[in-house]
């Protein structure tokens, strides 16, 4: 088991990106399991920073630049998938609640 709990962000652990679209729809592509349950995903508009809050309460930052149109986005989302893959294939999938904060 990989241990994901580290000061590190997600994406120097594995590869991670994010789509969403205009609906509100988000996705988390990750290319290595976490195994640790997550809480939700929160978004802070004001710091542009994405981060997974575990249950235990640890918050780890995904690591990327969240460009304006996925911003707004994710203002306008309440949940997210996260998708496992390996290779080109969905391993497994989780929806979870993102919370945005605007202030």
């Amino acid at each position: 088991m990989m241990d994901v709990l580290s000061k590190s962000p997600l994406n120097e652990i594995m590869s991670c990106g994010v789509m969403s679209n205009g609906s509100g729809q988000v996705i988390i592509f990750h290319d290595r399991p976490i195994e640790e349950e997550i809480s939700w995903i929160e978004y802070d508009q004001s710091s542009n920073s994405f981060s997974i809050v575990y249950v235990d309460g640890f918050t780890q930052s995904l690591g990327f630049e969240i460009n304006s149109k996925t911003a707004m986005n994710l203002m306008n989302s309440g949940q997210v998938v996260l998708a496992y893959l390996e290779g080109k294939q969905i391993m497994s999938t989780q929806e979870v609640v993102i919370i945005a904060k605007d202030y």
